[in-house]
């Protein structure tokens, strides 16, 4: 491999891939807009180019599952995968040919990157760099769609040989270096993922609860002022508003302009309600926030005390309103849940005021028609997925008086 130990790749644009959740590329293409270029967008994967030196920006992106330096994006021949599929004989051929186009400077800057990585932030454990780490390392191979997850070890076989041969690797289960080969939508990538843990994992959650990256999708564009979650759980769309305030009030500071908030999350669970303080205590937050215990049908906000509401509406199976437990809500409560939370935009919201609101794709359609007779306008629906759950951000305004 060339020696690359004297090359500064601080200001050299290095590629990238990321992950993210289905619905989510657009807006993580939104989001790395000022850090990027050349970026190239796939079915739950991004692609594309940023300094090194933006290396610790990168890793704190909102709406990003993992990321990885990319060493290779190529397209795998889809008729012929597919032939291969359906005939019942092995893709392998097919992935291997596509990991000839390997560029190997591209796979040692990656593989050198990474090594610098680990010396300047605490991505793995310190025993990941030693002499030698470079011949030594682990393979991560993920096939999609379903139908090739059976292929997976006969590529794993073939992959590690076909490596070991070309780049002059070892491959070990215990290797700290972790070379990650995912086939999606007929698209082979090849990388090395820089955190241990996907970079969605925030560390100022105490209790898991709606998925980070989703509750970031939500309020990221909300306005500053009263910000409330009447149904707010765990808290953690109250832990991303905070965490987007946060940002957004340290990008004011050479502003004349400042913005100030203030977060109430409700909820009829108290144990609900202590994980969620639990939560927001953690974050160590200088914003102004207060916990309310109440049901979503008698709230006791004084009409047009809000500038935002942000939810995470109930989807058939919930902590919280009417059952007081986890037990199935039946479709008549959960639609006197969506009407209660309607009328409660109606009523809290101030005259401009905004709402995002996360609904189940089965219900959206007939929640938006609800709203449309509330005094309230829908301005944009966005189709997202949390794994095997289909959603919709619905955003809008209350009607100007």
């Amino acid at each position: 491999m060339p020696d690359l130990s004297k090359v500064d790749f601080g200001d050299d644009f290095v590629r990238f891939l990321c992950t993210a959740g289905e619905g989510m590329s657009q807006m993580v293409i939104d989001e790395l807009r000022e850090l990027a270029n050349g970026i190239t967008q796939f079915p739950g994967k991004v692609v594309f180019r940023a300094k090194y030196s933006e290396l610790p920006n990168l890793l704190n992106l909102k709406l990003v599952e993992r990321i990885f330096l990319c060493i290779l994006s190529v397209p795998v021949d889809s008729p012929r995968l597919a032939c291969a599929v359906k005939d019942n004989s092995t893709p392998v051929l097919h992935i291997i040919t596509a990991l000839e186009k390997i560029d190997l400077f591209q796979f040692s800057q990656s593989i050198y990157l990474w090594e610098r990585s680990c010396r300047e932030t605490p991505l793995v454990p310190s025993d990941a760099v030693r002499p030698g780490f470079l011949f030594r390392a682990r393979l991560f191979v993920k096939l999609r769609p379903k139908c090739l997850i059976r292929y997976t070890e006969s590529v794993r076989r073939s992959a590690e040989h076909f490596l070991e041969r070309r780049m002059n690797i070892t491959f070990t289960r215990d290797a700290k270096l972790e070379i990650n080969l995912i086939l999606s939508n007929n698209v082979l990538f090849l990388g090395l993922p820089l955190t241990k843990e996907p970079i969605s994992k925030r560390i100022y959650t105490l209790h898991r609860g709606l998925r980070p990256t989703s509750a970031t999708a939500i309020v990221t564009h909300i306005q500053d002022g009263v910000i409330l979650d009447p149904m707010c759980g765990k808290g953690i769309l109250l832990c991303e508003a905070a965490s987007n305030c946060k940002k957004r009030m340290l990008s004011d500071r050479e502003s004349t302009e400042q913005s100030h908030f203030y977060l109430i999350g409700s909820d009829c669970s108290l144990n609900q309600l202590t994980h969620a303080r639990d939560n927001l205590s953690n974050m160590q937050s200088s914003l102004i926030w207060d916990l309310v215990l109440c049901t979503i049908e008698r709230t006791p906000f004084r009409a047009g005390v809000c500038d935002s509401v942000a939810c995470d509406l109930p989807f058939g199976k919930k902590y919280g309103a009417y059952t007081r437990g986890s037990e199935e809500f039946n479709q008549m409560a959960i639609q006197r849940c969506h009407q209660n939370c309607a009328e409660l935009l109606r009523c809290t919201l101030r005259s401009g005021g905004e709402f995002r609101l996360l609904v189940a794709t089965r219900l959206s359609n007939w929640f938006v028609g609800l709203l449309s007779h509330m005094d309230l306008t829908v301005i944009h629906t966005h189709p997202m997925s949390m794994g095997a759950t289909k959603a919709v951000i619905i955003s809008g305004r209350k009607n100007r008086g």
